[in-house]
């Protein structure tokens, strides 16, 4: 799922143990850094940030889905 700049209200799952996994097309996870913070701070508990990016995602050959 596709969030860009999503914030806790604007979440579509209001299960705060869900596990929730960010990430940028940058490596330096300048946007999913603040934003997985910013869902930690309402609570969510189970919010990792991807390292590195897509572009790592990628590189690692793990799986991926087509739209």
């Amino acid at each position: 799922m596709t969030m860009g700049h999503i914030t806790p209200s604007q979440f579509p799952s209001k299960d705060k143990d869900k596990t929730i996994v960010f990430y940028c097309a940058s490596p330096n996870e300048e946007i999913s850094a603040p934003i997985a913070k910013q869902f930690m701070e309402q609570g969510f508990t189970k919010v990792y940030v991807l390292k590195g990016g897509w572009e790592e995602w990628l590189k690692a050959n793990y799986p991926t889905e087509k739209k």
